[in-house]
C-alpha cells in the first residue's frame, strides 16, 4: 500500500473497534442485570428438580382446597329431605348455578327432524352402501348455533 492509504486503513479499523467495545460494553451491564434480583426479591435457588416441587405444591395446595370445600360445601345446600319433589325442590338453585358456569344455560331447540343439506348443484345424498345411503344434514343446536353430520338412512 502506499503511504497515502496506509493512514486511512488505520483509521478505518477505529470505528469498528469502538462498535465492539460499545456492544461488550452493553452486553456486560446486560449480563450484570440479568443476575440482579429486583427489589423486594429473591434469586431461586437451584437446590433439587423444580418440576418435582411445583407438582408437590400443586398437588398440596388443590388437596388444601377440596379440603375446605368439602367442609364448606353445606353452607351452599339447603336441602330438604322430606321428600322427593321437596328435595328436588331445594336443589334446585343450585343445578341453576351449575348449569350457568357450565355454559349450558340456553335452552334447546325442539326436534323438528334432520335438514337436507342440498343444492342445485350437490345433493344431500353423497354416498350409497349396501343397505343404507348416505345424506348430509343438519338441526338446530342451540342459539345460533347448529350441528352438522351424516346421516345413515336404512334402504
Amino acid at each position: 500500500m502506499s503511504g497515502r492509504y496506509k493512514d486511512r486503513s488505520r483509521w478505518a479499523v477505529a470505528p469498528l473497534a469502538w462498535m465492539f467495545l460499545a456492544i461488550a460494553a452493553v452486553l456486560a451491564r446486560a449480563d450484570d442485570a440479568a443476575h440482579t434480583p429486583l427489589p423486594g426479591t429473591q434469586p431461586l435457588k437451584d437446590d433439587g428438580d423444580f418440576a418435582d416441587r411445583i407438582v408437590a405444591e400443586s398437588d398440596r395446595f388443590l388437596l388444601q382446597r377440596t379440603e375446605r370445600s368439602t367442609a364448606e360445601r353445606g353452607r351452599h345446600w339447603q336441602r330438604d329431605f322430606s321428600s322427593p319433589a321437596a328435595y328436588a325442590k331445594s336443589v334446585e338453585p343450585n343445578r341453576a348455578h351449575l348449569a350457568r358456569i357450565i355454559g349450558a344455560r340456553d335452552e334447546r331447540p325442539k326436534p323438528q327432524g334432520f335438514e337436507l343439506q342440498a343444492t342445485t348443484l350437490e345433493p344431500a345424498l353423497v354416498a350409497k352402501g349396501a343397505g343404507y345411503d348416505v345424506m348430509v344434514v343438519a338441526w338446530p343446536a342451540f342459539g345460533d348455533v347448529r350441528g352438522e353430520g351424516l346421516l345413515l338412512v336404512p334402504t
